[in-house]
């Protein structure tokens, strides 16, 4: 496990590696841009949605809104472990006493606050009638999103090329949360898709969803599940 210290150092090195990187730049920068649109411009879309398809698009949109930057913060802790594993970072690491593992459990940490304080900035902005135990139980879902991202590539991708590729097949499960829009009971089909839980909590179904409370237990089992099948399979290709 790193200490204190050995997180500032780690950390610093994330910073240059990522600032050396234009997309990794535009992905962290633009993590922030959903919250502030959603908070200037829902109004706005709710009534042109209303007017025009009768249909208030706001709840959706916070739905994508709430997904894009953990799964953003998740590709960009993905790209990280393949510079590390392709600059034999994680091969030196196995040498010293924080070895491999305790370094994976920093990039978990930091994809995982970074997904959280992003999804309570999000909530406050634009939901604060929720209150804070619903804010900190989507923030947890949120962060295990992030994590679940983190892993994918490195579980998947042999190389940055391909991770580029298969990024944009992870994308489109930030629209996942829109799969609660499938009438009835018939939405549950979509329970191991992990962005449909904050549609489902979000109150997207036309009867208002299940309830955080009553779906909180079986949201969680999926998210952790998910995360620790891509841990696993990330373990084995890092080497």
């Amino acid at each position: 496990m790193l200490r204190l210290g050995q997180y500032r150092r780690v950390l610093g090195a994330d910073a240059r590696n990522i600032a050396r990187d234009p997309t990794l730049v535009f992905v962290l920068v633009f993590s922030v841009v959903p919250s502030m649109a959603l908070f200037f411009g829902e109004a706005a879309l709710d009534r042109w949605s209303l007017a025009t398809f009768s249909y208030a698009f706001g709840p959706p949109a916070l739905v994508v809104a709430l997904a894009l930057p953990a799964f953003l913060a998740g590709l960009i802790g993905g790209f990280l472990l393949l510079d590390d594993r392709d600059d034999g970072v994680l091969r030196a690491l196995e040498t010293t006493p924080v070895g491999k593992g305790g370094f994976m459990q920093y990039r978990i940490v930091m994809v995982a606050l970074m997904a959280a304080l992003l999804t309570l900035l999000t909530l406050a902005l634009n939901r604060p009638a929720w209150g804070v135990a619903t804010a900190f139980g989507f923030a947890l879902l949120v962060a295990l999103e992030g994590v679940f991202a983190t892993f994918i590539l490195p579980a998947l991708a042999r190389n940055k090329v391909e991770g580029l590729a298969i990024a944009k097949l992870v994308n489109m499960l930030i629209l996942g949360g829109l799969l609660a829009l499938v009438p009835g009971a018939w939405r549950f089909a979509f329970f191991a898709v992990p962005t449909f839980w904050l549609g489902e909590f979000a109150g997207l179904p036309s009867g208002g969803g299940i309830g955080f409370l009553a779906g909180i237990g079986p949201a969680l089992a999926v998210h952790l599940a998910l995360v620790w099948l891509m841990y696993r399979f990330a373990t084995r290709r890092l080497g």
